[in-house]
């Protein structure tokens, strides 16, 4: 298993949306299946809002988790609380949170957003990491 710390030094309030975004189509332009998990719901929701408009000339699949249609499931689902099943098959969990998630071993890999604000609690994460065994990279952005 691998987690990636991405670090993010930009002091402006939408960074952390603006570096999911991209981390995102890059994984989607991967052929992988994405697990966001944010902080709360209104974080989710403006994620889901920020994918909408994050490039003019593409667009990323991705829906809140559960919302949706039968029948679909787009490789992008952005959660504010629940984790998938391992049945759905996500590699790729992309956390937004200032808290390691739990059952994180169940994806390929891990990309952990630490914001301006929350190096100390990215700290944290990178230590409960680390006691865990996992490989770990860090990015400066």
């Amino acid at each position: 298993m691998r987690v990636d710390f991405y670090v993010i030094e930009d002091e402006h309030q939408d960074a952390l949306f603006r570096v999911a975004s991209r981390l995102l189509a890059k994984s989607y332009a991967g052929g992988l299946r994405a697990w966001v998990l944010c902080a709360d719901e209104q974080a989710a929701i403006t994620l889901d809002a920020h994918l909408w408009t994050y490039q003019d000339d593409s667009f990323l699949p991705h829906s809140l988790a559960g919302e949706a249609p039968e029948g679909l499931a787009p490789p992008i689902q952005i959660s504010s609380g629940n984790m998938p099943t391992q049945e759905e098959n996500f590699n790729l969990l992309l956390n937004l949170r200032e808290s390691t998630p739990e059952n994180y071993q169940q994806f390929e890999r891990v990309l952990d957003v630490v914001a301006y604000d929350a190096k100390e609690a990215g700290r944290a994460r990178y230590r409960a990491y680390r006691a865990h065994g996992v490989t770990l990279h860090k990015h400066t952005l």
